[in-house]
């Protein structure tokens, strides 16, 4: 079985990416500051939920309903889970009417903005959302391209055994192929269930490149007010996995740092 939806399966999801941790207090400690935040990309809540603990109020927006409805039982079952809306919408073209303190879009969540077009689109969210003063937080994977040219696109690769949602072990591994005209990636998760069932979940990636990203990001109106290589603050270098920026208008005044 083939999905090209990857969240459409909420509980592999989580599964996939239980073991992240590491940006949730980043984000958390942004939202400690302000009284209200956007979340473009909201997923199952894993920052969601940290987020509206600090007694912001939390706008979480996501495409997918079935992510959705895991984020609401995740809050229902919670004694306090702190002040969550719930928004079903394509956040490039959002428009709620209001502004927020701090926008976020975390988790790689730029790569599923495949076109030029598009990621104007959000650019206009981003400005129609942003507060005076308010920030921009997002993160997002850099590219590696010496991994993907040497690798076998048939082979199996970061091979992983976990428990399986519906029982007993699961096994995983990951392929896949780079289109250098798209610049996308198109990752296959690979899962051999307990069952015995094979399913594969094909994700599309838009590979941003850091100064690429950074001149974008600056033609649409935006200022670096801080970048790193990491979320614990590392300075981005050419070994860096990971570009971590908080951003703000050029239209705000402020001391920028780059």
């Amino acid at each position: 079985m083939i999905w090209d939806d990857f969240y459409q399966q909420p509980a592999l999801y989580d599964l996939e990416y239980a073991h992240r941790t590491h940006d949730v207090a980043w984000y958390r400690a942004l939202a400690d500051d302000v009284d209200t935040v956007l979340e473009l990309g909201a997923g199952t809540g894993r920052i969601t939920l940290p987020m509206a603990l600090t007694g912001a109020q939390v706008t979480a927006v996501d495409l997918c309903r079935p992510m959705l409805e895991v984020l609401h039982a995740r809050r229902q079952n919670l004694e306090d889970p702190g002040d969550i809306e719930l928004v079903q919408a394509d956040f490039t073209r959002l428009d709620l009417g209001r502004r927020f303190e701090l926008v976020i879009l975390p988790f790689n969540a730029l790569q599923h903005v495949y076109t030029p077009d598009d990621f104007c689109a959000l650019m206009d969210t981003v400005h129609k959302h942003l507060a005076p003063g308010g920030r921009f937080a997002l993160d997002v994977v850099i590219p590696a391209h010496e991994v993907w040219s040497g690798r076998d696109p048939e082979a199996r690769h970061e091979l992983r055994t976990m428990s399986d949602p519906d029982g007993g072990k699961l096994m995983t591994w990951e392929n896949g192929s780079y289109d250098p005209i798209a610049q996308i990636y198109t990752v296959r998760y690979h899962y051999q269930r307990a069952s015995g069932a094979r399913q594969v979940v094909r994700l599309p990636l838009r590979m941003y490149h850091p100064q690429d990203l950074l001149t974008m990001l600056q033609q649409a109106g935006l200022q670096v007010a801080r970048k790193a290589g990491g979320f614990d603050g590392r300075p981005l270098k050419p070994t860096s996995t990971t570009l971590v920026l908080e951003l703000m208008s050029a239209e705000d005044p402020g001391l920028l740092e780059y």
